[in-house]
């Protein structure tokens, strides 16, 4: 019989590629499979595991298709970063106590506006940082409101 020979480094980079599109189109279509495989490879994790290996390989790697993602990331700084300088100017060309340049076009809020603009800032923040407590707050949310039309139904 022939010998199988075959290159390690094209086999696990193919493996990885097939799990990490396998991984994307579950992800897409069906969060309860999802949760299937976050479970599994939770498990996996524990022991020492070949398979373990094609998964971490493709972990930390760049699509050719995140590109966009850059793009808008790299946008969104920069308009954040002049909406800054809009609402609060530089330093170097105010003086102390000097009024902000969005002072000639917006009133000041009373003090309640400012603390609840600052309180849903603080929120999209955080929730924009930890997704995944986002995700799990609007599945939250959803059960309850669920559970609520549920109970006035039967009344």
């Amino acid at each position: 019989m022939p010998s199988a020979e075959y290159d390690t480094t094209t086999y696990e980079k193919k493996i990885s590629l097939l799990m990490a599109q396998a991984y994307r189109r579950i992800k897409r279509e069906d969060p309860e499979k999802l949760r299937l495989w976050n479970n599994a490879f939770r498990i996996l994790n524990k022991g020492d595991h070949y398979l373990l290996l094609f998964w971490r390989q493709n972990k930390f790697r760049k699509s050719p298709r995140m590109w966009p993602t850059y793009v808008l990331g790299v946008l969104a700084t920069a308009g954040l970063w002049l909406l800054v300088l809009f609402v609060f100017g530089t330093r170097g060309g105010m003086m102390r106590g000097e009024r902000a340049p969005v002072d000639k076009y917006i009133p000041s809020l009373s003090p309640l506006v400012q603390h609840t603009l600052q309180c849903l800032f603080l929120l999209a923040l955080l929730f924009a940082v930890f997704s995944r407590l986002y995700s799990k707050l609007a599945s939250l949310l959803r059960g309850f409101l669920q559970s609520a039309s549920l109970a006035r139904r039967q009344k």
